[in-house]
């Protein structure tokens, strides 16, 4: 907020850089993924003025399909996210996606939310119980594909992987 003018001009220079990879890679891709990392932590007011626009230029600049990730508690972006334009919604496990989707129109799609450091911590059995009952408490909703909240750790076993996909298949 100290130099809001040195911020656009760092904003402005930052998207057109990702235009121009986006670019790029549009024609080879049916899906492309702008994962924001730091808006979580800033008011709807300065997500607006710093950070919206230049999310929704994207999205509009380059097809195919968009979808935004922003990290973090992000439940106060919710509506902010949804007039980007993004036809995905991303999010962290520590949003409550029953909550995301009462307030996310049915025609955006939900992309989340099990915790990746359950995935790869939590025995296998358990991780496909998880997950099949956070698809029952979401079993209202028909804009939801089930994902990670997050990057899945290197370290995850492949068998609790396997069981997450069993459990995503089963529903």
């Amino acid at each position: 907020r100290k130099k809001p003018d040195l911020l656009d001009e760092i904003m402005s220079f930052s998207t057109d850089v990702i235009l121009s990879y986006a670019r790029e890679l549009a024609p080879i891709t049916d899906l492309l993924v702008l994962a924001e990392p730091m808006s979580s932590s800033i008011s709807n007011e300065d997500f607006r003025r710093f950070s919206k626009s230049h999310i929704s230029r994207i999205i509009e600049k380059v097809g195919p399909t968009w979808a935004l990730h922003i990290c973090g508690r992000a439940n106060h972006l919710l509506l902010d996210m949804v007039e980007t334009g993004a036809h995905i919604l991303s999010f962290d496990d520590n949003i409550d996606l029953r909550v995301a989707a009462e307030k996310v129109p049915e025609d955006v799609i939900l992309f989340g939310n099990y915790s990746p450091m359950k995935l790869a911590t939590r025995p296998q059995g358990v991780v496909e119980t998880e997950v099949g009952d956070m698809l029952k408490r979401m079993s209202d909703f028909r804009n939801l594909i089930v994902s990670t909240g997050c990057d899945v750790p290197y370290f995850a076993p492949l068998e609790n992987i396997h069981a997450f996909m069993k459990a995503a298949r089963s529903f």
